[in-house]
């Protein structure tokens, strides 16, 4: 038994879960099964990280545009009107 529980604490989780249900102890199904969704939690924590720094990111390039923006001098009425007709002119055909 001593051997067995060494050799088994020494799979990987997936390899554990395989094992587990090979085997076909209710026991063991049921806990394979139980880890077999804390994998997937990882799996979910990982990717849920990699949106907060990518959001993260965004969120900074926006803040310092929004500051650069803030450090502008403000247009005149006109101006503001040239600028709007300027880019409307610059967007392509389909966006008009």
């Amino acid at each position: 038994m001593t051997q067995d529980r060494n050799y088994l604490r020494m799979l990987s989780d997936s390899e554990l879960i395989r094992t587990a249900l090979d085997r076909n102890h209710e026991l063991a199904v049921v806990l394979a099964e139980r880890l077999s969704v804390l994998l997937d939690v990882e799996d979910q924590l990982e990717d849920a990280k990699k949106e907060i720094d990518e959001l993260t990111e965004s969120r900074d390039i926006w803040q310092a545009e929004a500051m650069e923006n803030l450090a502008r001098p403000s247009l005149t009425p006109e101006e503001g009107a040239q600028a709007f007709v300027d880019w409307q002119a610059s967007l392509p055909p389909e966006a008009k």
